[in-house]
C-alpha cells in the first residue's frame, strides 16, 4: 500500500468525487468527465463519497424494501461513527484537540467546546440518514428545509449564546456549543416528524433486522 505524504511543494491534491449514482448503465458524461478530470488534475488520491449505489433507481421501480434495507445499513454505520466519536468527545475530548493543535488554550477551549457538541453526533448520525431519504424519495425540498431551518438556527444561537444579546446568558465558547446541539436536536425532530406524515417513507423497523448479503457486499464496495 502506498504511503500518503505531501510531494516535494508541500501540497498533496485529493479529487474528491460525489453522487454518481453508479449503475451498470453509467452515463457516457460522466466517464468522460472522469477521463480528463483525473489526468487533468493528477490527484494524490481519489476519495469516492455520497450516494454511490442507485437508490434514486430503486424509488422509480418502487422497490421501497430495498431502500429500506439501504436506510437500515447507512444507519448503522452512521450510528456507529457517530457513537465513537461522542465518546471520543465526551471521555478522550483532550486527546482529540491535541491531534489539531498544540497551544494549551486552544487545546482547553476546544475541550470545552468538545464535551458539549459531542451531543449533537449523535443525533446528526440519526437526522442525516433520514435527510438523504428524503432526497432520493421525491423529498428534496423537505430535506433543503430542515437542513437551512437547522444553519439558520444554530447562527441566531450562536450570536445571542456566544456574545449574551437580547438578554441571554454570555457562554463564550460553551455558548457556540449548545447553540449547534440545540440546532442539531431540532434537524432530528423535524426529520423523524416529516419521515411520519403522509407521502413519506416511514422505514419499517424489521428492515432493521432483514439480511441483504448481495446488497451490503454493494453497499460497501
Amino acid at each position: 500500500m502506498k504511503t500518503l505524504k505531501f510531494n516535494k511543494n508541500g501540497k498533496f491534491r485529493i479529487l474528491q468525487i460525489s453522487d454518481l449514482q453508479d449503475t451498470k448503465a453509467t452515463s457516457v458524461d460522466t466517464l468522460h468527465f472522469l477521463e480528463a478530470a483525473i489526468p487533468e488534475l493528477n490527484p494524490d488520491l481519489i476519495v469516492l463519497t455520497g450516494d454511490q449505489l442507485d437508490v434514486v433507481g430503486l424509488w422509480g421501480k418502487g422497490d421501497k424494501d430495498t431502500i429500506c434495507d439501504v436506510f437500515f445499513l447507512t444507519l448503522r454505520l452512521s450510528g456507529l461513527t457517530s457513537l465513537f466519536f461522542f465518546l471520543l468527545c465526551e471521555f478522550s475530548p483532550t486527546f482529540l484537540m491535541k491531534i489539531f493543535a498544540s497551544d494549551g488554550q486552544l487545546i482547553a477551549i476546544g475541550t470545552e467546546y468538545l464535551r458539549i457538541a459531542g451531543w449533537s453526533y449523535l443525533l446528526t448520525g440519526v437526522s442525516q440518514c433520514y435527510l438523504a431519504l428524503f432526497k432520493i424519495t421525491d423529498h428534496p425540498k423537505t430535506a433543503a428545509g430542515i437542513s437551512m431551518a437547522a444553519v439558520l438556527l444554530n447562527i441566531v444561537l450562536n450570536a445571542l449564546l456566544i456574545f449574551g444579546l437580547m438578554g441571554m446568558p454570555e457562554m463564550g465558547v460553551r455558548g457556540a456549543a449548545l447553540a449547534t446541539l440545540i440546532a442539531r436536536a431540532v434537524e432530528f425532530v423535524l426529520s423523524l416528524s416529516f419521515s411520519l406524515r403522509k407521502g413519506y417513507l416511514w422505514p419499517s423497523l424489521t428492515a432493521f433486522f432483514r439480511k441483504n448479503r448481495q446488497l451490503r457486499k454493494d453497499f460497501y464496495r
